[in-house]
This record gives structure tokens, sequence and C-alpha cells, in this order.
């Protein structure tokens, strides 16, 4: 397998007070990334400000605002490199993220994806009662999320792309399709991400799961029909 080069690409909108800490993070890995490409979705925040103070070391793009998935896929499109990490502008990664899930990769050809296991946290500037309100995992768990998985770009493009018209759970949906299209993945049993919890995500995480697993469903549903033809 050709030596791994992976283009990071960080959506974004509105998450300013946030962006430096996820491409500070990027930038502290031990296995260095080919490219970091950070697509600001219509932001109206210091998001362009930030991104733009890293020079040459972040690729900065602006869009009117379309939504995650057509940010996400804004940034795939623009990706030079032979595999694909994505990161979420509010969540930060594990210093050996990128080297543990290269590694896999290089020495199991037969993988097209890696994932690992995410730490969730609530964000410091929540008051004490708005840390009450969201709930928060103590332990780390499988994180089948976008900012903690790397896949080679062939496999992404044998999928496809985001769906433009998902607003929300659109990683939800992608990994539905990816399931079907049976991509072959491995879950690490170590830390690779960060999650942050705030006011902007609370609810996000129950309506995914329950987003998944209704999808989920189709995909079986789908395969049963085509089957039974």
């Amino acid at each position: 397998m050709q030596k791994a080069i992976v283009s990071v690409i960080i959506p974004a909108y509105n998450n300013g007070c946030y962006l430096a800490e996820a491409i500070d993070s990027v930038l502290a890995q031990d296995y260095q990334p080919f490219e970091i490409i950070v697509v600001d979705d219509g932001s109206t925040d210091q998001t362009a400000a930030i991104a733009q103070r890293y020079g040459p070391a972040v690729t900065y793009v602006f869009q009117e605002n379309s939504g995650t998935s057509v940010a996400r896929n804004r940034g795939v499109e623009l990706a030079k490199g032979n595999m694909l990490a994505f990161l979420d502008a509010d969540d930060y990664w594990a210093s050996d993220k990128l080297s543990q899930q290269v590694a896999v990769l290089s020495s199991h050809l037969e993988l097209e994806a890696v994932f690992g296991l995410v730490e969730q946290f609530r964000s410091a500037e929540l008051t004490e009662i708005e840390q009450r309100q969201i709930s928060c995992p103590p332990s780390p768990m499988a994180g089948y999320l976008p900012s903690a998985m790397l896949i080679t770009k062939a496999a992404f493009s044998r999928i496809g792309l985001f769906d433009p018209s998902k607003r929300m759970s659109e990683f939800v949906d992608w990994y539905a399709h990816a399931t079907e299209a049976k991509l072959r993945s491995h879950m690490l049993p170590t830390l690779v991400a960060y999650r942050r919890l705030h006011l902007g995500n609370k609810g996000r995480k129950t309506k995914s799961n329950t987003q998944l697993t209704r999808l989920l469903k189709a995909s079986i549903d789908r395969r049963r029909a085509a089957t039974r033809a």
C-alpha cells in the first residue's frame, strides 16, 4: 500500500470559539496529515479569522450556508490525499489518532475504514444548570462518528457523498448506506477523539441514535427484499 496521505476536512458553522482547539489537535498529531481543509458553511462569527491565521497550514474555503453535508462534500472534492478524516469543528482528536488508524489500514489491506473510541465531555462555558441539562456518558464509547473515522478515499468514493438534503444526522444516513454497501471497517479499542457537548448539539445524540436504528432497519429490509426478488 502506498504511504497514507491524509486529508483532514473540518466543516464549521459559527464554531469560532472551538475551532482553534480542533485545528491545534490536528497539527499536534504524531502522524502529520497532508492537508487541513476548513469549509466555512456561511459563518457570521470569527470562524474565518481563526482559520486564516494558520496561514498555509490550513486551506480555508467559504460557502453560503448549505448544511454540514454540503460542507463535508466540498472538502472531499478538494481533498488531495488518499485517505480522508473528518473532524467536527467543536470536537478534537487524541494526539495519536491518525497514527493508530493509519497503522491499521496500512497493515490490513482488506480494511477500508477505521473507527475508535470517543470520550464525550461537557463544554467548559456551560453553567452548572446547563451542565445538568446535558447527559454525558461516564466512559468512552464506540465512536461511529465522523470525528472518529479514517477512511480510504477509494472506499468513500464507492459509498458516495453525504446526502445534501440531510441537515441533521447526515453521518447516520451515510453510515447506513456504508453498512448496506458492506464497508469493511474496524473499531479500535482505544481513544481517538473527544466530543464536546454544548447547547448547540445537546439533542443531537439522542436523535442520531433513533435515526440510526431506523435507517439500519430500512437497510436490512431493503437487503431482504432484494434477496427475495
